[in-house]
């Protein structure tokens, strides 16, 4: 008795490559969102770096163009030091020159710069982040005026004897603004300092790094360090 040839797959046959089929698209979709988390991270990282350097450039800009830097003085009644004692909050201040107005110089400006906790920012001005709060810092900047032309201060135009030699002792009503947020002082050899100043050669060091937490693992940028500049006053 003859039979016809069999054509076609058995059901078995049909279910084994369904099981195949459907383990080769789980790993391609795995592949597929692995890529995705890796490009985003590096994406974001690249994002902080860009946002690190940009800070780290703003300050030393006016580092370099100040005409004094003070390295232990009061600030709105609290102490401003570069090296603070454990606990304290890292700060050094700058007297400015700019030419606000035209090509001359116009206008003498102190510039404080002060290492705080995150939670001293206005709940409104940072975003919600309870592990950044208890672990991260900010920069800010305080603002004041020695003198400089009405649109600018009400301290009165500079004059020669208004301009001030330096930064003086006391400073009382800046105004701050935030330079930079997230800041950590942990490295991968211990904590580090965010300052330091060098006053014979007028040369000062701002070490910066970022921390984050971000799906459960905290991410640092630079990664492998600090990011490190150097920076002498000019004027």
């Amino acid at each position: 008795m003859s039979t016809w040839p069999r054509s076609g797959l058995t059901l078995a046959e049909l279910l084994v490559a369904l099981a195949v089929l459907g383990v080769l698209c789980a790993a391609l979709l795995a592949l597929e969102g692995s890529v995705l988390r890796s490009s985003a991270q590096v994406s974001a990282q690249a994002a902080r770096l860009r946002e690190l350097q940009e800070a780290s450039t703003y300050v030393a800009d006016r580092v370099r163009a100040a005409r004094d830097l003070r390295t232990d003085l009061s600030v709105n009644g609290s102490p401003c030091t570069v090296y603070p004692a454990p606990g304290g909050r890292p700060c050094f201040a700058l007297l400015v020159p700019s030419a606000e107005l035209g090509q001359a110089i116009d206008t003498y400006a102190y510039r404080v710069y002060r290492v705080e906790p995150r939670t001293s920012l206005n709940p409104a001005d940072r975003v919600n982040d309870a592990w950044a709060d208890a672990h991260t810092f900010v920069l800010r900047e305080y603002r004041a005026y020695a003198c400089g032309p009405a649109s600018v201060t009400t301290a009165g135009a500079c004059t020669p004897a208004s301009i001030p030699a330096g930064v003086p002792a006391v400073l009382t009503n800046t105004q701050p603004f935030l330079v930079m947020d997230g800041l950590t002082f942990d490295g991968p050899a211990g904590a580090f300092t965010p300052f330091a100043y060098d006053p014979a050669s007028r040369v000062l060091t701002l070490r910066l790094r970022v921390g984050r937490r971000e799906a459960g693992r905290v991410l640092f940028t630079p990664p492998s360090g600090y990011q490190e500049l150097r920076v002498q006053l000019r004027n």
